[in-house]
């Protein structure tokens, strides 16, 4: 953050898109050339999780008006496709198989390119974990020992993080952990 400086050197996190998040990002460019999309594969919050739960699922967010386009382009591509599930859909249909969830990306959602591909950074991933519906089997202490490995792993860019929390209405609670974690 601002003003704010540390002796510690800690990477930055970078995660790698496998091939099917690559080909689905280049389809959904092509087919949609204006809009804006984030899209990853669950497998990049292994790394950061206790008890590791299987995640194949691929993320697709996009504008808020586009997804319902964005969701019927990958269903008529072939693709096992979701638009914004309820916590019981994913427990039950979803989170075994490998689908890709469509849901709306949050206006100045913290991006990175990574290999061509718009994906999240850490500060994106901490906080929808806090909040996502779909992200339901990471939040409680599962999602304390996430946010402790990642302020242990990686740079974590306070202000950016504070930012997105307050755009998901979660600020205080962000705040709350970084108060109870420099103590």
């Amino acid at each position: 953050g601002r003003g704010r400086y540390t002796t510690e050197s800690k990477q930055v996190f970078s995660p790698r898109p496998n091939a099917k998040v690559v080909r689905l990002y280049k389809r959904l460019k092509a087919e949609f050339p204006l809009l804006s999309f984030c899209v990853y594969n669950g497998e990049i919050l292994a790394e950061l999780q206790h008890h590791l739960s299987y995640n194949n699922n691929i993320y697709v967010e996009t504008e808020r008006d586009a997804a319902e386009a964005v969701f019927h382009f990958l269903q008529d591509c072939g693709e096992r496709t979701f638009l914004t599930p309820k916590e019981e859909w994913i427990s039950t249909y979803i989170h075994l198989d490998k689908s890709v969830i469509v849901k709306p990306l949050v206006s100045e959602s913290p991006l990175q390119e990574v290999q061509g591909v718009k994906m999240p950074e850490i500060e994106k991933l901490l906080v929808d974990i806090q909040c996502d519906k779909d992200f339901f089997y990471l939040q409680g202490q599962e999602s304390i020992y996430i946010m402790d490995h990642a302020f242990a792993m990686y740079a974590i860019h306070i202000n950016r993080l504070l930012r997105y929390a307050g755009r998901r209405n979660i600020k205080s609670k962000i705040e709350d952990y970084i108060k109870q974690k420099n103590r």
